[in-house]
């Protein structure tokens, strides 16, 4: 069941079509860990948002090590947008877009 569960789940990301995805959610050291490993092992960008993660005590780190030390990029919340726009042109390109994205609560404009 386990198994037929994880192939619908990857199912539905392939059908996306999207080629990045990032990761956020509990048990960095395990879900998170072994789902950017999966992923980024099937042909996927992923990257981990380490502020968007949490296990507890030393597993949090531990889990982070793991994705880091296969590739995967592993960044803050705000980081992400920012680190792959690369330009100022594109940063401000991103501002002046659509406003009906809609921007984290975090974020100051």
């Amino acid at each position: 069941m386990e198994e037929l569960l994880l192939r619908d789940i990857a199912a539905a990301i392939h059908a996306t079509g999207r080629g990045t995805l990032v990761l956020v959610g509990l048990e960095t050291d395990i879900c998170v860990a072994h789902s950017a490993i999966r992923r980024h092992e099937a042909g996927k960008r992923v990257a981990v948002a380490h502020n968007a993660t949490f296990s507890p005590g030393p597993a949090h780190e531990a889990g982070l090590r793991r994705p880091d030390a296969q590739g995967i990029e592993t960044l803050t919340v705000k980081e992400m947008p920012y680190g792959w726009m690369r330009t100022i042109e594109a940063a401000n390109a991103f501002h002046n877009g659509p406003r009906d994205l809609g921007f984290p609560q975090e974020v100051v404009l």
